[in-house]
């Protein structure tokens, strides 16, 4: 099991306001720099509100990997950002793509724009990467090429935690998840990256055009509400039917056991901005139930890599409402 939290450009150990303890990646065991002679350690120039990770910053003009030894199975992997001036990068400078291995997590990646859109200071940008036996787990930044050689890639913290196996990928012997409009399933298999686009109590934002995983986590907590059948209810993602009789108590065989549901949405382009308001409405089923309402208490919202493992993504605008949650520094993240 891996938890791992590496504060780039700094040395030593550190703590965060949430408690969460940081490794400098100067001189670490954790991870080796390649190459490390072509890459600075950098303090902000203007401090952020919240001091680790944001404080210091691995930046470079030239590409440089990250080699980090971890254990064989899926992991969390969120990169840390605070698109500041640093001494000798200016801020809109900052234009970079990241990979691991055969994957593209984020390409020609303009950091300062991203916060700006989302009106925000420093955000995270969290995957979910499955790793085989004998296998490290890289991560490459690559500046922006263009003829002035003045973009640079930087990152300020790196995280990576392991995660229970079948908690997103399908596990084998499985069916794999109901695909919205479709009469098949969908195996989400341990060569896809997730991204996490949304993590929100309640909501319907924008989404990119991909393919989506939508968990919805149930728990029946209404002390009125203790038998089967008690409270159903119809889901509809994206305008069609994706569960006719929703029952959380069915599912985990009584109340107050937490309970979720994976669905697969294609979700296309609209308009020009490269958006794409994806729908999740609940409805009560009248005449079968005994209370005619309908329950959900959280929503997680995954984009799934390309057939050729891009995530890539259009560069930002300034995001839609999220309705009845304030938005995070995660990306679309709820609190």
């Amino acid at each position: 099991m891996n938890n791992i939290a590496l504060d780039c450009g700094s040395s030593g150990n550190s703590t965060a306001s949430d408690g969460r303890a940081w490794t400098g990646d100067i001189g670490s065991n954790l991870a080796t720099i390649h190459p490390l002679e072509t890459t600075i350690a950098a303090k902000a120039i203007r401090k952020a509100a919240e001091g680790i990770p944001y404080s210091t910053a691995r930046i470079s003009s030239s590409e440089f990997t990250y080699t980090i030894p971890v254990t064989a199975g899926p992991k969390f992997v969120r990169f840390y950002f605070y698109p500041t001036s640093y001494p000798g990068f200016d801020r809109s400078k900052a234009l970079f793509s990241v990979k691991s291995g055969p994957y593209t997590l984020l390409t020609n990646f303009p950091a300062d724009l991203v916060a700006d859109s989302l009106g925000v200071e420093y955000f995270v940008r969290e995957f979910c990467i499955n790793v085989g036996k004998n296998q490290l787990l890289n991560f490459t930044f690559t500046p922006f090429s263009s003829s002035s050689k003045d973009s640079y890639a930087f990152v300020n913290g790196i995280e990576i935690v392991s995660t229970p196996p079948n908690l997103y990928y399908t596990p084998p012997g499985a069916y794999g998840i109901p695909f919205i409009g479709q009469t098949s399933f969908y195996e989400i298999e341990t060569s896809t990256v997730l991204e996490t686009m949304y993590r929100l109590d309640v909501g319907g934002p924008s989404i990119s055009p991909t393919e989506d995983s939508v968990s919805l986590h149930f728990c029946e907590t209404d002390p009125d509400i203790t038998q089967q059948s008690d409270r159903l209810f119809i889901i509809f993602i994206d305008g069609q039917i994706a569960e006719f009789s929703a029952d959380a108590i069915s599912w985990r065989g009584g109340s107050s056991k937490p309970a979720y549901r994976d669905y697969l949405a294609m979700i296309g382009f609209e308009g020009t901005s490269g958006k794409y308001n994806l729908s999740i409405d609940l409805h009560a089923r009248d005449f079968f139930t005994r209370y005619s309402d309908a329950m959900l208490n959280g929503i997680e919202i995954f984009k799934l890599n390309k057939t050729a493992g891009s995530l890539a993504r259009p560069n930002p605008e300034p995001p839609k409402s999220i309705f009845l949650t304030k938005p995070s520094h995660l990306t679309g993240e709820a609190s």
